[in-house]
């Protein structure tokens, strides 16, 4: 779906919590690598084109296969976010959950507290679902045409 973006500035994308990086640093390193792919950017034009914050303020440690998600404090950081007048993708089902957005499908637009938010698939190399040239296809269409509304 083609949008245009509030006037409030850049896109904010927003992960569940920091990776083995730079905490300060938010969706750098590897995520931020195929995130700048996704929408078809270098890095740094990827990180001057959207502003990112992680939920959790520190790597939470591993559980299972990936990392561990406090959920309660996640919500508590979900408050203190403004989505008014902003656009902003969730990454990952964590973050959605955070802010009680866990059903939207993913890559659709919804308001949601007086902003426009869609949920992606988590970037992490652990997520299989980009390893389907269809996914991955419909994930960069989606982030293209987000980079294009700016």
């Amino acid at each position: 779906m083609k949008f245009k973006l509030p006037s409030s500035g850049r896109p904010l994308l927003i992960g569940p919590s920091p990776g083995h990086g730079d905490p300060n640093r938010p969706l750098e390193g590897r995520v931020g690598a195929r995130l700048a792919f996704l929408c078809g950017l270098t890095v740094p034009e990827y990180m001057g084109a959207f502003e990112r914050a992680n939920l959790l303020k520190d790597w939470p440690g591993k559980q299972g296969k990936g990392d561990a998600f406090f959920l309660d404090a996640a919500r508590k950081a979900a408050e203190k976010i403004r989505l008014e007048d902003r656009t902003a993708v969730l990454l990952g089902r964590n973050a959605a959950r955070a802010f009680d957005l866990a059903h939207l499908p993913w890559m659709t637009w919804a308001e949601s507290r007086g902003g426009r938010v869609a949920v992606l698939p988590h970037p992490s190399g652990i997520n299989l679902w980009y390893n389907s040239s269809k996914n991955s296809r419909k994930a960069r269409k989606f982030m293209s045409e987000l980079v294009a509304a700016r």
